[in-house]
């Protein structure tokens, strides 16, 4: 695949070709590797429905910043104008909670899906699932919170309210 992307894109990505896409694609453009707000703001104006806050595990890049510290400053930025998805580091359901608290409209996290698959087959990643849960509603019951909704009038460093 990344063959195939790199002979394809000359290795690069452009804001002129993600325009293209959007005018192409009948469907939603949902644009991943957003660290700055700035970069956040031109994929809406370039017609992106959504987009992920993502470092891609620092694979891409070993110095990209943490992608939880470039969420809060983008959802601010974004102000509810297109779904924000955050994925990076989430290796528990603190984490999920930390990132619905700093605005993010889901998290994903792959990772952890792929270890529990292989340490236990199917049934590995139907574990990591279930332990997520258990953790998201442990954290949001410590903190008051009924619904995940609530998550987001809570401080991300989980201060008392």
């Amino acid at each position: 695949m990344a063959g195939f992307v790199g002979a394809s894109l000359g290795g690069t990505l452009s804001w002129e070709y993600l325009a293209e896409t959007c005018e192409l694609w009948p469907g939603p453009v949902v644009v991943k590797g957003i660290l700055h707000p700035d970069d956040a703001e031109r994929c809406i104006e370039t017609g992106a429905d959504a987009i992920v806050v993502s470092n891609h595990g620092g694979r891409q890049f070993d110095a990209a910043p943490a992608a939880i510290a470039a969420l809060g400053p983008i959802v601010e930025r974004i102000g509810g104008r297109v779904p924000v998805l955050f994925d990076g580091g989430v290796r528990s359901g603190l984490d999920i909670a930390r990132a619905l608290a700093l605005g993010a409209d889901f998290a994903f996290t792959g990772r952890s899906f792929m270890y529990g698959l292989c340490a236990l087959g199917t049934g590995g990643a139907e574990f990591v699932a279930s332990m997520f849960e258990q953790q998201l509603v442990s954290v949001m019951h410590q903190l008051g919170c009924e619904r995940l909704a609530e998550l987001r009038d809570r401080d991300p460093r989980f201060a008392p309210p």
